[in-house]
Formats: structure tokens, sequence, C-alpha cells
């Protein structure tokens, strides 16, 4: 599992969170809004175990529309957030840093994925250069975000 993702080439994987990190929403409902609706995706939770263990940064970079929506707060986002945490390091992982765009798509803010501010934003705080990172996602918009930012790219089903 996980061959075209080779850990050497890499010092900082950024990971989407919906659909990526966590399981999508199920039914009709576009967000995550509750700690009961989160579930990991476990095979994902292995490959962030893998990199760490490998000496590779660990990150996320979502858009949560949700939040300027008035549909959540930041707290309970930061709930949700602490949630996927305590869940990886319950298996040994290190804490994911969240780098998150609460902004409308009418906002046209520069974070907002497909522009590729969080990635930027994640590359910056942490002191890694493009060549030597790779964003994991499973949306268009997050293809397009990496290409902006001049970082490698795996669909999610490019991995499992």
């Amino acid at each position: 599992m996980f061959t075209s993702l080779t850990i050497e080439n890499y010092d900082l994987a950024i990971f989407d969170r919906d659909g990526v990190v966590n399981l999508p929403p199920k039914g009709d409902a576009r967000y995550i809004l509750t700690l009961e609706e989160l579930a990991l995706n476990e095979s994902i939770v292995q490959l962030i175990l893998r990199l760490q263990e490998n000496g590779v940064k660990t990150c996320v970079a979502t858009n949560q529309q949700c939040v300027g929506k008035g549909l959540i707060s930041f707290t309970q986002l930061a709930s949700i957030h602490d949630s996927i945490n305590g869940q990886i390091g319950e298996v040994g992982g290190i804490p994911l840093e969240f780098f998150t765009c609460v902004h409308l798509v009418e906002d046209n803010c520069e974070c907002r994925k497909p522009k590729p501010g969080l990635l930027i934003n994640a590359m910056n705080s942490f002191g890694v250069k493009p060549d030597r990172t790779v964003f994991i996602g499973d949306q268009d918009s997050d293809k397009m975000a990496a290409e902006s930012a001049a970082v490698d790219f795996f669909f999610l089903t490019e991995l499992t």
C-alpha cells in the first residue's frame, strides 16, 4: 500500500482533511459539523504514522467554509481537530497542525483552495521548500492548489 509515495522525496506532507484524513460526510451532508460525524480514514492514519516515523513533517490544509456560513463555530472546529489529533495520538502519532480557510467562496481570499495560500503558509511554517513538499487530496481544487504552490500532488486514489 502507498507504493506511489516515496518518503525519501519529501520533508513535508500536507493532507486535505474531509475525504482524506477523515471520511467524507455521510449522505447529502456537505460538512462534518459534530464529533459524532467524524470518522478517520484508517489507511491515511497509517500513512501519517509511517511518514512521521521516517521524519517527515505532517499537517492538514483544509477549506472549512462551514465556519464562514455560521454552521459551526471556531470552538467546534477546534474540537473536531483536537479529536483527530487525539485519535492519531492514541496510535502513537504526532499531532497535526491544521491550516484552515474559513472564508466563503465569494470572499475570493488567497487561502481558500484552489488558491495556494494554505499550502504556502504550511511550507513557511515548517520552513520547507516546495520541491520537498507533497500534498495529498481528493478534489481537483486540491490538485490546482498544489500546482499553484509548485508542490507534488497525489490524489487519494493513487495511494490506496
